[in-house]
């Protein structure tokens, strides 16, 4: 009788022994399983490093903001204008880099059209047209033109027929550097500005 009580003794503790040990199975599992989602996750955070390319081949690249607005694009050809929320229409096709506001307008850009005579301009725009176009033309020609909404605007320009600047007044020639200097009309102009949305001051 005490012996029979000895083995149920003995076999309760295995069987406690046995559930522990499954318990410490589950919990090894469970460190190991947790051990491989947090490797895992470290290797997730190393594949997003930056990485490097000997060589890029795209027809456009966009560079979004953290709202995801386009802010900067690069494409041959580049894509219609957006103004005041509207499309607009280019006068050319242009290649090259534009830069955009918070908004979505066009704010400036380097560009280049598809005709080699359209020469090769970095501009700073004001919303619907250029404030500022820094331009060279296809051969022996560049200048630098400041101008607003009102027309009024300077012009400074080399040429092969010479160096001169022109200053107007709500869109009038009130004086050209030399005085007998005619600015020739056979200059190179820079790409044309975007037209603007009707409504969107000029």
């Amino acid at each position: 009788m005490e012996l029979a009580m000895d083995d149920g003794s003995l076999e309760q503790r295995l069987m406690k022994l046995e559930r522990r040990n499954r318990l410490l199975t589950a919990g090894l599992v469970a460190t190991a399983a947790l051990g491989l989602i947090a490797a895992a996750s470290a290797g997730a955070d190393l594949d997003r490093s930056p990485q490097v390319f000997d060589k890029i081949i795209a027809r456009e690249i966009v560079v979004i903001d953290p709202n995801g607005r386009e802010r900067v694009v690069i494409a041959a050809p580049l894509p219609e204008p957006r103004l005041a929320g509207s499309l607009s229409k280019r006068g050319e096709a242009l290649s090259g880099i534009l830069l955009f506001d918070g908004e979505g307008n066009e704010r400036g850009g380097y560009v280049t059209g598809d005709d080699p005579s359209s020469g090769i301009s970095l501009t700073l725009d004001e919303i619907g047209r250029m404030a500022v176009s820094l331009w060279a033309g296809e051969r022996g020609s560049s200048g630098l033109r400041f101008g607003n909404q009102d027309g009024n605007s300077v012009d400074l320009q080399v040429n092969p027929a010479g160096t001169f600047m022109t200053l107007r007044e709500k869109g009038q020639i009130t004086a050209v550097l030399p005085a007998s200097a005619t600015p020739p009309a056979a200059a190179s102009p820079p790409p044309p500005a975007p037209a603007a949305p009707a409504g969107t001051p000029q």
